[in-house]
């Protein structure tokens, strides 16, 4: 929802990803804070605690690859074309519903969500969607990856019937397997070379 209102207000996208400066226009557009400011504080102490502990629970258990696919499945829902939240999917914390984690693509992604729900519930101010992002950034950072920049105030929704219809993400054996995947990613606003 506040990447469409930023977006339909002029702020391009390429805008919204660069680090500091999508950070920026964010918090002036939307009407918030930048973290470094006091009033985001404790949300910025809460992330910390999160990332930190997302940290540990990898170095624990070596879940990185599931942890990457929560977060994938979760945003991967996103569809261009519809301009309602949360009706177009993406990153808002849906996974965690059983009527989403029951979709075929997201088989084992429960186990994912176990991993996770401490995390979440000694840091309840961090949403869902935000933890799932954080927790794929980090997985990807802690095996190796790039450190990924990350803009956090994703809103959660709040019950089943929010969750994206099934069928929005990768099939595991469509017929015509190339055009199948230019479709998903071209509804969520990729072309072949983005």
């Amino acid at each position: 929802m506040a990447i469409h209102y930023l977006l339909r207000r002029g702020v391009s996208g390429g805008s919204l990803l660069h680090p500091i400066r999508g950070l920026f226009l964010a918090s002036k557009e939307l009407g918030r804070r930048p973290l470094g400011s006091a009033a985001a504080g404790d949300a910025a102490a809460e992330l910390r605690g999160a990332r930190e502990d997302v940290r540990q629970l990898l170095k624990a258990t070596s879940c990185h690859p599931i942890l990457v696919r929560l977060g994938w499945h979760d945003a991967g829902t996103y569809d261009k074309n519809i301009t309602e939240w949360p009706k177009c999917g993406g990153a808002n914390g849906s996974l965690r519903f059983e009527v989403e984690l029951k979709h075929g693509a997201n088989a084992g992604l429960v186990n994912a969500l176990k991993l996770i729900q401490p995390i979440k519930d000694k840091f309840s101010g961090v949403t869902y969607a935000d933890l799932f992002q954080l927790a794929s950034a980090t997985a990807i950072e802690e095996a190796g990856g790039p450190k990924i920049p990350m803009i956090y105030g994703r809103v959660d929704v709040i019950a089943p019937e929010q969750c994206p219809p099934e069928g929005r993400l990768p099939a595991a054996g469509p017929p015509s397997p190339a055009e199948h995947l230019r479709e998903v990613f071209y509804r969520m606003g990729l072309n072949d070379k983005v």
